[in-house]
């Protein structure tokens, strides 16, 4: 992977064409108070654009909740088969609560011109060399692919450290701040580890969707897995990743992981 940093900000307003989807979990709000429900989709799209994941209870590896002090709850016997509302929780404590899930594997055959521009989309020009290399740029791909999500909701305003909980996903996404610290405005650095470790050249989607359009970055990490962004308007916020690597499983070519962290400004 070439070795480089680079911010590109695209005003997405219409359709995008070929942008590859994201995967995350959408919440009815981003704010709470004590004694209120959070209804709780299982999302994919375009653009940051929400339209029915429709994840079913044993294609879900782990779906937990984190809050400060009170250690791991297991949710995935309260999964809902209402594609608007496959989860609902009810706040008994102030804080920010993490909510994470990771996804069951999933196959995929690419046509290969596809699976190029999903390459190319994701800054994973390494992967793209190889294909060449080996002659089968111009041959479909088997994937494998698994997704890995993290939401943060605020309930009232105690502040806690729960946000920067690094969970041992494969591919995962951890704020340096607590962003329900900030304002819109404020800058956020974000860590990208793959294995537990830094990644050096990862090209880090930020969106941001407000009043019917979004706002996209591409951001590439430094050495020590970061990357830095503004969050200028108030909203929701994803951060979101891709890694690609050569597959040792019969069948499959290509290991796939998706990681995204989800949040509110005000």
């Amino acid at each position: 992977m070439r070795k480089r940093i680079l911010m590109l900000t695209i005003l997405l307003a219409g359709t995008w064409g070929v942008e590859a989807a994201t995967w995350w979990m959408l919440p009815s709000n981003y704010f709470f108070e004590v004694g209120e429900t959070a209804r709780i989709g299982f999302v994919q799209g375009e653009e940051f654009k929400a339209e029915p994941w429709p994840l079913t209870q044993d294609q879900v590896v782990r779906l937990e909740h984190y809050r400060a002090g009170l250690g791991v709850k297991d949710l995935r016997a309260s999964i809902q088969n209402d594609d608007r509302e496959r989860l609902t929780i009810k706040f008994d404590r102030a804080g920010t609560h993490l909510l994470t899930l990771q996804s069951a594997v999933q196959f995929k055959a690419w046509d290969a011109a596809e699976f190029n521009t999903f390459l190319e989309e994701n800054g994973l020009e390494d992967v793209l060399t190889k294909r060449k290399e080996n002659g089968t740029s111009d041959k479909p791909a088997g994937e494998r692919h698994e997704v890995y999500t993290k939401l943060l909701i605020q309930v009232g305003n105690t502040s806690d450290d729960v946000y920067k909980k690094v969970v041992g996903f494969p591919l995962e996404i951890i704020p340096e701040r607590n962003p329900y610290s900030l304002q819109s405005g404020d800058v956020m650095r974000f860590r990208i580890l793959k294995d537990g470790k830094p990644i050096f050249g990862a090209r880090v989607k930020v969106w941001n969707r407000k009043d019917n359009r979004t706002t996209l970055q591409n951001i590439y990490t430094e050495k020590d897995g970061t990357m830095e962004t503004r969050l200028s308007s108030a909203g929701p916020w994803m951060v979101s990743v891709v890694q690609v690597e050569q597959s040792k499983t019969a069948g499959a070519e290509w290991d796939t992981s998706s990681a995204s962290l989800v949040f509110g400004i005000r």
